[in-house]
């Protein structure tokens, strides 16, 4: 019972830790999309409903994270003597600009886990969204560790 209990408040008090545990094509939401469905379309369909859901996610946590930036007055600074541009722009471009080299990595990036299946393989598509969502779940914690 013990371990049960301690087992079970691990990933209430880790997510993370839990998150990194997993295999990038599983995950909760490809178990909740497949649970019980007579046709695996179905499935499919809330998978994909999921994926893009979490991308929406991502997006918006990024431009939240702009948002905070641009209206900390300690953004406002010269970002050196040399240009007359402030910390908060430079900002904003380094942070659009890794965010787009982090959605190409993470595209193919998980185009190789799927590899493994083949892209015949029924489970193809459904693993590269469920390994893109557990790959947005860890981008939004870096963009949390960033400071405002």
């Amino acid at each position: 019972m013990k371990k049960n209990t301690i087992a079970f408040f691990i990933p209430l008090l880790f997510p993370s830790v839990t998150l990194s545990a997993l295999p990038l094509d599983q995950g909760a939401e490809k178990t909740r999309c497949y649970a019980g469905v007579d046709n695996r379309h179905d499935g499919e369909n809330c998978l994909e409903l999921e994926w893009k859901k979490s991308n929406r996610d991502v997006n918006h946590l990024v431009e939240k994270k702009i948002a905070l930036i641009k209206s900390n007055p300690d953004f406002m600074e010269r970002f050196n003597s040399k240009s007359d541009e402030v910390t908060g722009n430079v900002f904003k471009k380094q942070l659009l600009k890794s965010q787009n080299i982090w959605e190409e990595y993470k595209k193919e990036f998980c185009l190789a886990v799927a590899s493994s299946i083949g892209e015949e393989g029924f489970d193809y598509q459904p693993t590269i969204e469920q390994c893109e969502i557990n790959m947005n779940k860890r981008r939004m914690e870096e963009i949390n560790m960033m400071d405002e």
